[in-house]
């Protein structure tokens, strides 16, 4: 495995991305926008939108970046992520990315009350 460093995306070129249906632009463009200066709940809509695709790549790269949000700026609306994402949970080959999203949020994200 080699590192590569995902350069940053603005926000017109990942909804360009996302609205595009091609599956590997809309992971790429989820991956960069959690790590770039988008707004956070933007890039949550984003995910939380995908999701709902069947593709995996889309929605390892939605999970993967739902994480990168919660260690980042450390919430999430947490409701709306577990509805989407707790289903997932019984998806074997996405079984293991859901787990490591809850995690992060067990760890990273606060309670609301």
């Amino acid at each position: 495995m080699r590192y590569e460093e995902i350069p940053a995306i603005d926000y017109p070129t990942a909804e360009a991305s996302i609205a595009s249906g091609v599956p590997a632009q809309i992971a790429d463009a989820l991956l960069r926008a959690s790590l770039s200066h988008i707004d956070p709940a933007w890039v949550e809509a984003a995910c939380l939108r995908t999701l709902a695709q069947s593709d995996f790549e889309v929605q390892w790269a939605a999970l993967s970046a739902l994480g990168h949000l919660a260690r980042r700026y450390r919430c999430l609306d947490t409701g709306a992520v577990l509805a989407v994402v707790q289903p997932l949970r019984d998806n074997p080959t996405l079984a293991g990315k859901v787990s490591d999203l809850l995690d992060d949020i067990d760890m990273f994200v606060k309670a609301t009350p």
